[in-house]
């Protein structure tokens, strides 16, 4: 079994990674001068000859790629002896056969970067993803995040990014079936008005749109 992968979904857990990894190269000790010739000198800081640890970011979307570098490259920065490589297979179809292929071949990304869901719960049933549920960063995700990305009670991935949307209604509709003033104002009140709109013969109450 491969090492598991690190699934990332905030930008923050690349730094933790990172430290999860190893110790960026330990500094060289300068020898302490014999008595009587003054205070011996401080450490000298590291200096890193080249990478020693490469991490390869996996993503979905081209978009992400030049986002994604440039946060490896400041914590390459502040972190020497490590690099980010991050590349991009677009499409959802063509993203799970080169996961597939790169688990088949003992040769994951050490991050990927993916939709939360069940795709997340088949690579945990694998054991081929990283348990999450000790990491600090858990305490910083909302609530209502946190169980989509969970197997047998357990986090294995973190959310980049939470979308919050609006909801535009026909007020002429709404007051023809009974909905004046009194217009849902949680998601389970909206969802109960729905079925009863539907329920009195409009057949499509809701419609969503990606425009």
């Amino acid at each position: 079994m491969s090492t598991p992968l690190r699934v990332l979904v905030v930008l923050g857990l690349l730094a933790s990674v990172l430290t999860a990894c190893g110790a960026a190269p330990n500094p060289t000790a300068v020898p302490a001068k014999p008595a009587g010739q003054g205070p011996a000198p401080t450490t000298a800081p590291a200096v890193a000859t080249g990478p020693v640890k490469t991490l390869r970011l996996m993503s979905m979307s081209t978009e992400l790629v030049d986002v994604f570098s440039d946060v490896g490259k400041q914590l390459t920065a502040k972190m020497p002896g490590y690099a980010v490589e991050v590349s991009a297979v677009p499409g959802v179809a063509e993203f799970n056969a080169a996961m597939a292929a790169k688990l088949a071949a003992g040769d994951p990304p050490d991050i990927f970067v993916y939709q939360w869901g069940t795709q997340i719960q088949l690579y945990a049933k694998g054991g081929n993803v990283l348990d999450l549920t000790s990491s600090n960063l858990i305490d910083r995700i909302r609530p209502i995040r946190k169980p989509y990305n969970v197997y047998q009670g357990k986090v294995y991935a973190l959310p980049l990014v939470q979308s919050v949307w609006g909801v535009y209604y026909n007020k002429g509709v709404a007051q023809k079936y009974g909905y004046t003033s009194d217009f849902p104002k949680t998601w389970d009140k909206f969802l109960a008005m729905l079925d009863t709109l539907q329920k009195a013969g409009l057949k499509e109450p809701h419609r969503y749109c990606r425009r």
